[in-house]
């Protein structure tokens, strides 16, 4: 996993009411990356999407810019909002030495709100929160 990710993930991992909105301390529905087929919902899935080098005067800088997109999947609307927020609760802000990264903040970027058809022609709809927020940080 990259540190950015890792940040992500240690981060919503260790946000208790989020744990506890989507399954519990016992087994939190938290997967960087991908879920497992068939997960029950709701449930958080952190990804990397990119990361950029700052540049000052002088040329590249000790900075970098990463995005990590989060998605919340939700069958229930009120159970998305409930989870999105405490996605937002836990990351938005942030700054601080977490996972070994010194992060100088995370800004939640963007938020896309979609339905999807679990199975095409069963009528059964899942809701989707895409989050992008970018990860300012020293390079490793």
């Amino acid at each position: 996993m990259s540190k950015p990710l890792d940040v992500a993930y240690t981060l919503l991992s260790g946000w208790t009411e989020l744990v506890d909105l989507v399954g519990g301390s016992s087994n939190p529905r938290i997967w960087p990356n991908i879920a497992p087929q068939g997960a029950l919902e709701p449930y958080v899935v952190p990804s990397m999407i990119s990361r950029v080098g700052e540049r000052n005067m002088a040329g590249p800088s000790s900075l970098a810019v990463a995005f990590v997109q989060v998605d919340v999947f939700a069958t229930d609307p009120e159970d998305l909002e409930a989870v999105s927020k405490s996605v937002r609760t836990a990351m938005d802000g942030y700054r601080g030495v977490i996972a070994g990264l010194k992060v100088s903040s995370i800004v939640l970027q963007d938020e896309q709100f979609t339905t999807d058809e679990r199975e095409p022609g069963s009528g059964e709809t899942t809701e989707r929160n895409r989050m992008t927020f970018a990860i300012h940080h020293h390079r490793e």
